[in-house]
């Protein structure tokens, strides 16, 4: 467990922040309910840190967690991990088992179903900076990574017959050079669906992925961004709160029942109760004239 790779993750427990993670008020995703409330008053949040408590305390979550800076692909490849929690589409074992040579010694468990917030569709997105010298052309380039196979697949493979090898179709395979070129991060580049598969992975990969995309929830606030811009003082003054008690509490680093009271009350005082109002009076706002 590190940060951002807990129970407690956005991901894991269905949080929409509505915008900026570090700013409070939250919606639950998996949720029609449409009023903001702060998560660590929410029961799922209370239940979550309940829960990594106790496994902190049996042992199951490394003791150094709420101070470790080492990644969990470089403890996996050390042999120190036996679970991990991630955000999962199709395949993501198979993906993660290839980067830190563990193919076949990883398997996926999915705790909920697919949603789809704001952040999560402007994550992977592409875009063109407004002080691009010529925004026409840089566009081009990003039509030729979602449409030219060739192009897209050297960007994020690297070259054929040196870093990857065809075994067949659209099935290849690692070399002695993969490691030299290794991105990383395909889904940052284009569309993933012009991408072959690894022979480790499932042959009709790319099928799986528009299945499990079709059967996304889409967040009651989708599409809805938070302005916080007068909100500057509240949140840097609830952000140091939080920081000082977010990562104890989501790795289970300390007891919630003794400093969870003192939490809340230091973020009301910090102005968690206006940024929640601006929060909420922007979203209905804003849901008002989607009707």
């Amino acid at each position: 467990f590190k940060q951002g790779e807990t129970f407690n993750s956005q991901y894991m427990a269905q949080y929409d922040t509505l915008g900026d993670a570090a700013i409070p008020g939250v919606l639950l995703k998996d949720s029609s309910d449409t009023k903001i409330q702060s998560m660590i008053e929410m029961d799922r949040y209370k239940e979550i840190i309940k829960l990594t408590r106790e496994y902190m305390k049996k042992g199951y979550i490394n003791k150094d967690a709420a101070v470790a800076t080492n990644s969990t692909q470089d403890a996996m490849k050390a042999g120190n991990v036996f679970m991990t929690v991630q955000s999962l589409k199709p395949g993501k074992d198979s993906e993660l088992a290839n980067a830190t040579g563990l193919v076949g010694k990883l398997k996926q468990i999915a705790f909920n179903d697919p949603t789809i917030s704001t952040s999560d569709a402007a994550g992977s997105m592409l875009a063109i900076s407004a002080s691009s010298g010529d925004p026409a052309r840089a566009m081009m380039v990003l039509d030729i990574l979602h449409t030219d196979k060739d192009i897209n697949n050297l960007l994020v493979f690297g070259i054929k017959g040196v870093h990857y090898e065809v075994v067949s179709g659209d099935t290849i395979k690692a070399t002695d050079k993969t490691a030299d070129y290794n991105t990383a991060a395909a889904w940052m580049l284009g569309s993933q669906f012009l991408n072959p598969v690894w022979e480790s992975e499932a042959p009709d990969k790319w099928e799986q992925f528009k299945a499990f995309n079709s059967k996304g929830k889409a967040s009651v606030a989708l599409g809805f961004n938070f302005d916080a811009s007068s909100m500057k003082t509240e949140m840097a003054a609830c952000k140091a709160v939080m920081d000082e008690y977010d990562i104890s509490l989501d790795t289970g680093s300390v007891d919630p029942d003794t400093v969870l009271t003192k939490y809340a009350d230091k973020l009301k005082k910090a102005g968690l109760d206006k940024i929640i109002a601006e929060k909420q009076k922007q979203l209905d706002a804003f849901l008002a004239a989607q009707k």
